[in-house]
């Protein structure tokens, strides 16, 4: 097979599904070449040396080769199944959460190294065997990562400035513009209000530093943040909000 119909790199294995007949596809966010939709022939075979190496949450080495009609995945090698989170429900919920809004959120072959190791990075934290991962702190770091997602995207929210004004944000009755992805200053919130009868949703201060930190450090510092249960949900309803109206 000529040399250039072939190349490798590292990926991590989002989702696979049945194909046709003992073949499947495979999802896989790659470091060098973005997302892929992968064929893999004969995986549902029990002579198959591949079936192992494909499973969701791995980070795997792999070797594609272009097909006439899709590419398909010719060999593959496990270099970490994520054993941890395989045998926790609660870690499994969350990678599969992150991963689920990584596929959604991106479109295949578009190269991002910078996706591929915070993707890694969030896996590779879930993974481990001494992290403690409560509910609130699984939540945290899913917000964590899908707030460094969106900005990894273009769509890093302004969080220092008035989105209208420019003032610095002072610790106030700020609000939050999901729209437009930063924040408002009280004055020009309360003349939205009188021109457009529009009531932006209130951001407290907390949440204002919490967004700033998780943006600014890795999944490790995250972790240490000791949050209330208040906090937390305040964190989640923007973390939603944000993230449905960059989705639709």
């Amino acid at each position: 097979m000529p040399k250039e119909e072939t190349k490798n790199t590292l990926g991590i294995v989002i989702k696979r599904r049945p194909l046709k007949e003992y073949d499947r596809a495979v999802v896989v966010y790659t470091r060098d070449f973005g997302k892929l939709n992968l064929a893999v022939r004969g995986a549902e075979r029990q002579s198959s040396k591949l079936a192992g190496h494909i499973e969701p949450f791995s980070l795997i080495e792999a070797m594609i080769i272009k097909g006439r009609h899709r590419d398909y995945l010719g060999a593959a090698r496990s270099i970490d199944s994520r054993i941890e989170v395989r045998q926790d429900l609660n870690r499994l919920f969350y990678a599969g959460a992150a991963l689920a809004i990584l596929d959604k959120l991106t479109k295949e072959a578009e190269p991002d190294a910078e996706l591929f190791f915070l993707s890694e990075s969030f896996l590779e934290y879930l993974d481990r065997r001494t992290a403690d991962l409560s509910k609130e702190k699984g939540e945290v770091l899913l917000a964590a990562f899908i707030w460094k997602l969106l900005a990894s995207l273009g769509y890093a929210p302004r969080l220092d400035n008035c989105l209208i004004c420019s003032s610095v944000i002072k610790e106030s009755d700020n609000r939050f513009d999901s729209l437009k992805g930063g924040l408002v200053c009280p004055p020009c919130a309360d003349q939205r209000f009188k021109e457009r009868n529009e009531v932006l949703p209130k951001i407290s201060w907390e949440a204002i530093k919490v967004l700033r930190f998780i943006l600014e450090h890795d999944f490790y510092k995250t972790a240490r943040l000791a949050l209330s249960k208040e906090l937390v949900h305040e964190i989640n309803v923007l973390t939603e909000r944000f993230k449905l109206t960059i989705s639709e």
